[in-house]
């Protein structure tokens, strides 16, 4: 046959390209946020501690802490604005970040409980 197995190669080539482009769309995608306006963080409180203990947040997003511990709680950084009352046992609270920078923040019952959030623009 002629010209068969050239358009095979050319149809392979192609293939081939395809095949390199994808995966870099696809880490190209992950790169991108979702709008700050719809994102929710939760953070666990259990075993007297904040779980994630630091976590990565943007202006606009939404902190929910869940108490799963038998004990109630609070996550207060008075200086950062941020309190959320009390947090009885199997309940949650949630705030809405307002500001940039770093925030540290405790349990007003247990103040050994310390927790960061790292609030960027």
């Amino acid at each position: 046959m002629i010209g068969g197995s050239g358009g095979r190669s050319r149809g392979l080539a192609a293939l081939l390209v395809l095949a390199s482009v994808l995966p870099l769309a696809a880490l190209h995608g992950r790169d991108r946020e979702p709008d700050p306006a719809s994102r929710r963080r939760v953070v666990a409180i259990e075993g007297v501690t904040f779980r994630p203990a630091v976590l990565r947040a943007a202006v606009g997003d939404t902190i929910v802490w869940v108490n799963r511990d038998i004990l109630a709680h609070t996550a207060t950084a008075a200086a950062a604005g941020i309190d959320t009352g009390n947090i009885p046992a199997g309940e949650s609270r949630s705030v809405v970040l307002e500001s940039a920078g770093e925030k540290d923040y405790i349990c007003v019952y247990h103040p050994g409980m310390k927790g960061r959030l790292i609030v960027r623009k």
